[in-house]
């Protein structure tokens, strides 16, 4: 077996959506779609993107896409790993970790200062071998808002009527924090690429004070979800963050159909006026989390590892 690795090229792609459709069973026209709008536009000249052929067959694909961190209001050239997977004839035998070390030994000619993944707990062992470091991960909370919402459904145009569809505020607030960097191109582009995922928002203003929750309606079974899935704002006020948490609750409320209110974050910083809200507000921590790795390349890994420097949400997450 004779492999090779290099970039990808426009010839591959109807292998490599072959693998996506016959591995996780889904629609050719429709991954299609989502891989054109994808690596399209924002990404089109951004995107890394390796594949491993053996002859001329492609047998593994994997993309870094570009996703730009603010650290101290100072653009990082970062990216997030994710769009994995090799064929299944081609597993166990060590092939992804001899494109994650490929992508090490080659990461200077796309002057990547580092590169993040939310990867599920039954491989995180394989990227810790490839030189990732697994820092912290982000924690579930969860608020019942409904025990009986199950009865009742929650359609687009119910949630039309309580929140909006369009974000007021991209990329407005300053965040010392380590933080996405949501401009208006890379919030067009995730609507666009993400446009079979329906995503709402609730603003709540006092004074000069503002603050916004993206959400996206989550079916679990005979539940309706409701999750958090960044908290937007340009104030550490606990009092006034508090205070939006109840409204969104209220709000939440008047679609019946909701059971819970959740939010998925980094919580190592326990001075964060969002983790302190939710400890006030008796949200329930549950057993449950998202694997959070880093792989660094040129960054001060003194402050990049730290836990307490990351504003980390669900929407951090490309499948957001």
């Amino acid at each position: 077996m004779q492999l090779h690795f290099c970039e990808y090229e426009s010839w591959m792609k109807d292998q490599v959506i072959d693998m996506f459709c016959a591995e996780y069973g889904n629609a050719k026209n429709q991954f299609t779609e989502y891989y054109d709008n994808f690596y399209s536009g924002y990404q089109q000249d951004k995107a890394i993107r390796l594949v491993i052929l053996e002859n001329k067959v492609v047998v593994g694909f994997v993309s870094f896409s570009y996703w730009p961190y603010r650290i101290n209001n100072k653009l990082a050239n970062s990216y997030q790993l994710g769009n994995v997977i090799i064929n299944k004839d081609y597993r166990g035998k060590g092939i992804y970790n001899q494109l994650l070390n490929h992508l090490n030994e080659n990461a200077h000619r796309y002057h990547v200062d580092f590169i993040i993944g939310f990867p599920i707990k039954q491989i995180l062992k394989l990227y810790l071998k490839s030189n990732w470091k697994n820092p912290f991960n982000l924690n579930w909370y969860i608020k019942i808002i409904n025990p009986f919402g199950w009865l009742f459904s929650v359609s687009e145009t119910k949630l039309k009527n309580v929140f909006l569809t369009e974000k007021k505020h991209i990329n407005t607030f300053e965040n010392n924090n380590m933080i996405l960097n949501v401009d208006e191109n890379f919030y067009n582009w995730n609507r666009k690429y993400n446009n079979l995922s329906k995503h709402f928002y609730f603003e709540f203003s006092e004074g000069e004070q503002h603050i916004e929750f993206s959400l996206k309606i989550n079916k679990r079974k005979y539940i309706n979800e409701l999750i958090i899935g960044e908290v937007n704002t340009n104030t550490k006020d606990f009092t006034f963050i508090k205070q939006a948490f109840r409204k969104l609750k209220q709000r939440a409320a008047k679609l019946y159909g909701v059971s819970i209110l959740s939010i998925c974050m980094n919580d190592c910083n326990r001075n964060n006026p969002v983790l302190l809200a939710l400890t006030e507000l008796r949200y329930k921590k549950i057993n449950r989390d998202i694997k959070f790795i880093v792989n660094n390349f040129k960054m001060d890994e003194s402050q990049l590892l730290a836990p307490e420097n990351w504003e980390l949400y669900r929407r951090d997450l490309d499948t957001w």
